[in-house]
């Protein structure tokens, strides 16, 4: 191939390439999630051993909590002792965690900041 034919073809690829960049890139499109909040419960026992197959329920307020009523979901921790409550509202939650004679009641039992849309809040809990 001569020398002009090199030189005309290159021109013509970054004439091509630089219409490509500024027009595809002029616009730009953003995806705005909604997606409703998450919370993940890891549960351990003192050891930190992951426990598997542990109850873990999940309260809207603190009475429900103390007097075991109404739990809003209920899961049971898999293979990693994770539970993964999904659909949640953008608030705080208490939750109960038991397996056998082990539970959670004297260690953490909610968080500080309530849930955000977007979001998967990860917690670990310990059960004696």
């Amino acid at each position: 191939m001569s020398r002009i034919k090199i030189v005309k073809i290159r021109n013509f690829l970054a004439i091509v390439f630089c219409l490509i960049l500024f027009t595809g890139c002029s616009e730009k499109e953003y995806v705005y999630l909604d997606v409703a909040p998450q919370l993940e419960i890891i549960v351990e026992d003192q050891s930190a051993n992951i426990i598997e197959g542990a109850t873990v329920k999940l309260y809207n307020s603190s009475e429900d909590f103390y007097e075991n009523n109404n739990p809003l979901q209920t899961k049971v921790t898999n293979q990693s002792g994770k539970a993964l409550f999904k659909d949640l509202d953008e608030t705080v939650y208490y939750f109960y965690i038991e397996k056998g004679e082990m539970n959670n009641y004297y260690e953490v039992v909610t968080f500080a900041r309530p849930l955000r849309k977007n979001e998967i809040k990860t917690i670990s809990s310990i059960i004696r």
